[in-house]
């Protein structure tokens, strides 16, 4: 669970899951929520970039509320995912839990025994 500081209005947290490393070994990225628990006033985004910077994302996907969302797979090695929560909401709202995993970038050719 997310640790919360006091301050005023909306706060966001965020993170890049980029589990290939730079060498792009793999095809996408799966966040798996074994808990989860906002109010509609606080929300989870997630989207797929190309790279860390994440200048290009895909649209949103968001979440709120209480029930634990699926699996979701980015559709590009690179995942961006911004909590965004409200102070007055805090007492009731408790964050995520989340597992990634990431799928291997499979080789477009055959290679023969010589």
């Amino acid at each position: 669970m997310l640790l919360r500081s006091e301050a005023e209005g909306p706060l966001s947290c965020s993170w890049i899951l980029q589990p290939g490393g730079s060498d792009n070994g793999f095809q996408e990225v799966m966040l798996l929520f074994t808990e989860f628990l906002l109010t509609c006033l606080d929300s989870l985004a997630l989207y797929s970039c190309e790279d860390t910077i994440c200048a290009i994302t895909s649209e949103a996907t968001m979440y709120r509320g209480s029930a634990v969302p699926p699996l979701f797979s980015s559709t590009t090695p690179v995942m961006l995912v911004i909590l965004t929560t409200h102070q007055g909401a805090w007492e009731s709202s408790a964050g995520f839990a989340a597992l990634y995993a990431c799928t291997p970038r499979v080789s477009s050719g055959l290679q023969a025994d010589v």
